[in-house]
């Protein structure tokens, strides 16, 4: 592997994946690696069911769920009548449908000592942060798709029970330049979680960058259905 390469795996695991203190994530610290960057993880949400009553029958209301599906902003992946199960996909900034933590850091540019402190899933985030042979600029990107799955059951007396999961690919890609350069390197990770379970980014071993559903996308799937 060329040193630069090693130079982008390692400064992008720390801009992405810094442990509390700062350090390497499940690593000795490169000559290369960062100092005062932290990574705080999110925290976990309380258990939620993501599903919803409404007074309708349950034609009526399957009806009714795929009409505004095909008006709302998620496409139709899959209508299934029979089983009045309804498979939508989604893309938008990740950020108010996921919580990955927070990141800060600090560094320093022309402009004097630079602090940042921003959320992990913010779909783009330019920011310096402080080597040990130097600065380096980071350009930071979060891409969301996900699918929502909405299954709708009788619930007695006229009434219909819906029920919702979705399912989470995030793609981080992170762009590392050595202050006064202009050669990049790029890393990029991806990972793969749902609604009820977090996704944890590989880049940084163990303690790399953990993803959770924040809850409002199944919400907004769920207000389809009225």
């Amino acid at each position: 592997m060329k040193a630069t390469a090693i130079m982008a795996l390692s400064v992008a695991a720390l801009a992405g994946c810094a442990t509390m203190g700062g350090g390497p994530a499940g690593g000795t610290a490169p000559a290369s690696a960062a100092k005062g960057v932290e990574y705080r993880q999110p925290e976990a949400v309380a258990d939620s069911k993501y599903a919803k009553t409404v007074a309708k029958p349950l034609e009526a209301a399957w009806n009714g769920l795929t009409a505004a599906a095909e008006k709302s902003a998620f496409g139709v992946d899959n209508a299934n009548a029979q089983g009045h199960s309804l498979t939508l996909r989604f893309k938008a900034d990740p950020e108010p449908y996921v919580d990955c933590g927070r990141i800060t850091s600090s560094g320093k540019n022309a402009k004097g000592k630079q602090k940042y402190d921003f959320p992990a899933a913010s779909a783009r985030q330019e920011y310096e942060i402080a080597g040990r042979k130097g600065g380096y600029a980071v350009d930071r990107r979060m891409a969301l798709e996900a699918k929502v799955q909405v299954v709708l059951s009788e619930a007695g007396d006229g009434k219909t029970r819906a029920r919702t999961k979705a399912y989470y690919t995030l793609t981080k890609t992170i762009q590392v330049r050595k202050l006064g350069t202009t050669a990049t390197d790029t890393v990029s990770d991806k990972v793969e979680f749902d609604s009820a379970h977090p996704g944890v980014f590989q880049v940084g071993g163990k303690d790399g960058t953990v993803c959770r559903a924040t809850g409002k996308l199944e919400a907004k799937a769920l207000s389809l259905l009225k």
